[in-house]
């Protein structure tokens, strides 16, 4: 998701969470930061770690939900902006 105007990362990732997933985010601690550049516009991917949560993750948007290991998502469709996000999750596992 995006941040609103006037929103802290941390207020937009509860907000997109709920909205989302439908599960209240409790304890947060940032991860890293990542640039990337597409070209025709650039974009920065805040990466926090959501360390408990309240309620039960489903996808409330009618998309596909699954619990997989970061080495696992190679045969899953993602922005070309995550793959560093997903080494990265590898290499902390």
């Amino acid at each position: 998701g995006k941040i609103e105007a006037g929103e802290i990362p941390q207020g937009a990732l509860a907000r997109e969470l709920l909205e989302e997933l439908g599960i209240e985010t409790g304890t947060l601690s940032p991860f890293l930061q990542i640039t990337h550049d597409y070209g025709d516009k650039s974009v920065l991917l805040d990466a926090w770690v959501v360390v408990d949560y309240k309620g039960t993750a489903r996808g409330r948007e009618g998309q596909p939900l699954a619990w997989v290991w970061p080495s696992e998502l190679e045969g899953y469709p993602y922005p070309a902006a995550n793959a560093a996000l997903i080494d990265a999750l590898v290499k902390a596992r």
